[in-house]
């Protein structure tokens, strides 16, 4: 190829990659929703990151509507641990206190739920209690007992 044609080659590319960088810039700090075409991933029920090709179905639908569509393989793999994370929690809460029931809007409930708190020194961390009246902070228990209880299942399955 003569360096005419190259030229030309590379200048289509520099504005390719001009267009892709303003896309994601007109993104930054918004929700990523897909274009029809367009490559997503989303985690499986097993907990594998796989791509999609969103095309309008119900099931890229879904996968947005509960905030499974992620632009990258890198951002669905760090979903995937911290869901993980979370569904043990949720199933250690609703193990020892299944008829909880949290308000999470009306200030007038206690709620014990689950913070992690990793020391500095490299020692492994710990377990830790956050209650509140109005906390929209995720899975929860009623009582600092059931908390308790909980705080074990997760220690016992070696969630962290």
């Amino acid at each position: 190829m003569n360096n005419k044609l190259r030229i030309v080659a590379l200048e289509l590319k520099i504005l390719k990659a001009q267009a892709e960088i303003e896309g994601l810039k007109s993104r930054q700090g918004k929700r990523f929703k897909p274009e029809k075409g367009e490559v997503y991933w989303s985690v499986d029920e097993i907990g594998l990151s796989a791509p999609e090709n969103w095309d309008n179905t119900v099931w890229d639908s879904k996968c947005y509507e509960n905030f499974n569509c992620y632009e990258t393989s890198e951002l669905a793999t760090k979903a995937a641990v911290m869901m993980k994370r979370n569904n043990a929690i949720i199933m250690a809460c609703l193990q020892v206190d299944p008829d909880f029931v949290p308000d999470y809007l009306s200030g007038n409930q206690v709620h014990y739920s689950f913070d992690y708190l990793n020391t500095e020194l490299g020692t492994n961390g710990t377990w830790c209690m956050s209650v509140a009246y109005q906390a929209n902070n995720g899975p929860c228990v009623s009582t600092q007992e059931k908390w308790e209880e909980a705080a074990a299942l997760l220690e016992e399955w070696g969630i962290e």
